[in-house]
Parts: structure tokens; sequence; C-alpha cells
């Protein structure tokens, strides 16, 4: 009785050349990813770089988010400013047309009264 006899008696044959053939199925498509995308080293290197550049970008993204904010806040407060200021105007140009008409009316009323004599 040889081993290879007795392997294929019990099925241990048939699993040890699945198994080969599974290890030579495995070598082959990591032979074709090799050369389609590098080694594992040039794959880790080429991680590592894009993984600083998308830290980057994120940097970038969170100054300009930033940038953003403060420039916002200068609107905000010139928007108070203009508002204010557009306020204070109404209220000069009322004092001014109240003033105004006081004024007409005492012009009015010295004519009345120069008219009368």
């Amino acid at each position: 009785v040889s081993v290879r006899g007795v392997e294929d008696s019990c099925g241990l044959g048939k699993e040890l050349l699945d198994v080969k053939r599974t290890g030579k199925v495995l070598k082959e498509r990591l032979e074709e990813m090799i050369q389609d995308g590098g080694s594992l080293d040039s794959l880790e290197v080429d991680t590592g770089s894009l993984t600083l550049e998308v830290n980057q970008i994120f940097e970038e993204k969170w100054q300009v988010e930033e940038e953003c904010q403060m420039y916002q806040q200068v609107i905000r407060e010139r928007k108070g400013i203009v508002s204010r200021m557009e306020i204070e105007a109404r209220m000069g140009e009322n004092r001014l047309l109240a003033q105004k008409r006081r004024l007409t009316s005492m012009l009015g009323s010295l004519k009345s009264g120069e008219g009368g004599r």
C-alpha cells in the first residue's frame, strides 16, 4: 500500500490537491497584482503618501473654513454698522422734517400776523 493509495482512499489526497491548486491560483493572482499595482512595499509607500496628501487637504479645508467664519463675522459686524447708520440717518431725516414743519408753521403764523396789521 502506497502513501498515494491511502491518501486517495481516505479523501486526503483530493484535499491536498485542492490546497495545492488553491495555493497555485493564489500565487498567480498575487503575481498579477504585483505586475498591475506594484509590490506591497510600493503600495504601502503610495498609501502613505496619499494619506499625507489627504491630511494636507483636510488641513487646508479647515483653514479655509476658519477664514470663512472670520469673514462671515466681519460681514455680520459691518451689516450691523450699516443698519445702525441707516437708523441714525432716518432719525436725523425725521428730526429735520419735524424742524422744517415747525419753521414752516412759524413762518405761516408770522405771515398771517403781518397780513393782519
